[in-house]
């Protein structure tokens, strides 16, 4: 089932998504509901994940989770304008930290680190611009 709050007023409004998913549609890269741009957070529920996803007119915008179907925190990623901007990191199902890695306009930009499950470094690159500038493995 996924579950909509759309802001109103300053204050979000939970909303089924069977009640709106007619209304919903993809146009020009923006999110419309009811042919306007859509603001608000979507939360989906798909076999293995819980998606929150916030939109601002109809894009992309702020933070995106992802959830383990236990709660565990999965993923969260920084969006500008359906553009991913800034940090993400991501995690194991057992709560240790996966991934941390920064995005500037889309292209990992700055340093990335990957972890082992058991919590230890395994490797640390550096990004500029999306490309691979430097690369140190444990």
């Amino acid at each position: 089932m996924l579950l909509s709050f759309v802001t109103n007023e300053s204050r979000k409004v939970p909303s089924v998504y069977a009640e709106i998913k007619e209304d919903l549609e993809v146009k020009d890269e923006r999110l419309l509901l009811k042919d306007s741009p859509f603001s608000g957070v979507l939360v989906k529920y798909e076999e293995s994940t819980k998606l929150e996803r916030n939109y601002l007119n109809g894009k992309l915008h702020g933070l995106q989770k992802s959830y383990f179907l236990n709660g565990q925190l999965s993923t969260i990623t920084l969006y500008t304008n359906n553009v991913q901007n800034g940090r993400r990191i991501e995690y194991y199902g057992c709560g240790s930290k996966k991934l941390n890695a920064n995005y500037t306009d889309g292209d990992l930009d700055g340093i990335s680190e990957e972890w082992c499950p058991g919590g230890i470094l395994i490797m640390r690159k550096t990004f500029y611009k999306g490309k691979l500038i430097a690369i140190r493995s444990n």
